[in-house]
């Protein structure tokens, strides 16, 4: 979904030092194209005075760091994506700036941005799905003509004889990585 109208109010999904640099680029940002767009922190009640708190022109309360998941389980306040989408809208925010971790790889929760009409500041999440996989991303970047590092998929049940032909073909030292998540032991 391409954004047609500017941003006003952004939504800051991060902490400490990223949310300190997002927040002093945003301040040059403004400065250098006569912009006035707005910097909300959105804060767990751990950093309730955080230098990036009291940096943003708005800060908004998410809770305690922890909540529950619905499932028994604990998560970050700050990908609790129905919680967070609410207080986005109270907030009256138009845009999300997520920052290195959180909810910056998390395509479901740009999906339901892009749904809400807010603007993830990032990839789309078409991106993200795409890009998720090791392998597909690898694919992607070769019919773009990204130059790229020798590489071969090999199977997760590989042999150590399939591995070291696969480092012979393609050089070592050899970096075995799974396509997503984790391999298996």
């Amino acid at each position: 979904m391409s954004r047609q109208e500017p941003l006003h109010r952004v939504a800051i999904l991060n902490r400490g030092e990223p949310a300190i640099r997002f927040l002093r680029a945003l301040r040059e940002y403004n400065l250098e194209r006569g912009t006035s767009l707005r910097a909300i922190a959105f804060y767990t009640d751990a950093d309730a005075s955080a230098p990036f708190v009291r940096l943003a022109d708005e800060a908004v309360r998410l809770g305690p760091a922890l909540v529950s998941d619905g499932a028994g389980g604990m998560v970050s306040a700050y990908v609790h994506a129905d919680s967070v989408i609410a207080k986005l809208h109270e907030a009256q925010c138009d845009s999300v700036w997520p920052g290195w971790g959180f909810i910056s790889e998390d395509a479901r929760f740009v999906e339901r941005l892009e749904a809400e009409g807010i603007t993830f500041i990032g990839p789309s999440s078409a991106a993200i799905d795409a890009l998720g996989d090791k392998i597909a991303s690898k694919r992607l970047a070769e019919d773009a003509g990204v130059p790229l590092a020798p590489w071969l998929e090999i199977a997760l049940d590989a042999s150590e004889a399939d591995i070291v032909a696969a480092g012979k073909k393609v050089g070592f030292p050899l970096m075995v990585k799974a396509s997503a998540g984790v391999l298996g032991c």
